[in-house]
């Protein structure tokens, strides 16, 4: 799972954002890419369900997933 780094803990909410992903190799750092950019005021979180992917897709989930932290 991956957070933004803004603390907006007197807003009062958490948006999260699901991403779905099987095999979206091609794909998957463009969503993510596009998800971090957005310039916003609040916190989200970003919630992956990879099911089970036999490209590189989980390698590059962990890669942002490391950056994250």
């Amino acid at each position: 799972m991956l957070n933004n780094k803004i603390d907006s803990s007197n807003m009062g909410f958490l948006l999260s954002i699901v991403v779905i992903t099987y095999n979206h190799e091609k794909y998957i750092r463009k969503c993510l890419d596009s998800i971090l950019m957005q310039d916003v005021d609040f916190s989200f979180e970003i919630i992956i369900s990879d099911d089970l992917s036999t490209d590189q897709t989980a390698q590059i989930i962990t890669e942002y997933c490391k950056l994250s932290a």
